[in-house]
């Protein structure tokens, strides 16, 4: 996919501004980022101004490096902290104070690998070498430390996992549209 539909996709997901400039922003040091060597090379400025912006001035860590699917919805975006190594699928949502990333400092590859449409709950936490499956929530202030099963809403700390489907939500999962695990997405993320 390219980064112009990429972009369009997370703009028309996003209802705020503030979410729309977000995400933009990164798509845009994501593709300098990941570019050829001439690419890399002119938009050193727009990658510092990036970190300042998003990182010093909005209470985001979101790095270029991050693979992140399309449709990535932002709400109420402060202090979410993400590390370069996490995976997220396509459509998912996060929300304000979500932090994922490695367990130990010794260990930086441990990152969680997030499916397709997971929503991601104020506060959460989720961390190490884990995956949280297609169509799963993670809810409000959940310490993550083990897998979520596709279709199960993780919460309090430490998470307790319950299928979403007796909270009697409707997902893509419990709507029948074949989310499974086997879906889940590949290290190669378009930016």
């Amino acid at each position: 996919m390219v980064i112009l539909e990429v972009i369009k996709r997370d703009w028309k997901r996003n209802m705020s501004i503030k979410g729309k400039f977000m995400v933009l922003v990164f798509r845009i040091a994501a593709y300098i980022r990941r570019g050829n060597r001439i690419v890399l090379l002119l938009g050193i400025p727009y990658l510092i101004i990036y970190r300042i912006w998003q990182e010093w001035i909005l209470g985001v860590e979101i790095p270029p490096l991050t693979k992140i699917g399309h449709g990535l919805v932002i709400d109420h975006g402060q202090g979410i902290v993400i590390n370069n190594k996490v995976v997220i699928g396509n459509n998912c949502r996060l929300r304000q104070g979500v932090t994922i990333g490695n367990r130990r400092s010794d260990d930086v590859y441990s990152c969680p690998q997030i499916g397709h449409d997971v929503d991601i709950g104020a506060n959460a936490v989720i961390l190490g070498r884990i995956k949280i499956g297609n169509g799963a929530m993670v809810g409000a202030g959940a310490v993550v430390l083990s897998d979520v099963p596709s279709g199960n809403l993780a919460v309090g700390n430490p998470a307790t996992m319950k299928p979403i489907a007796a909270t009697g939500r409707k997902t893509a999962q419990n709507e029948g549209l074949g989310l499974g695990s086997k879906n889940m997405p590949s290290l190669p993320l378009s930016p």
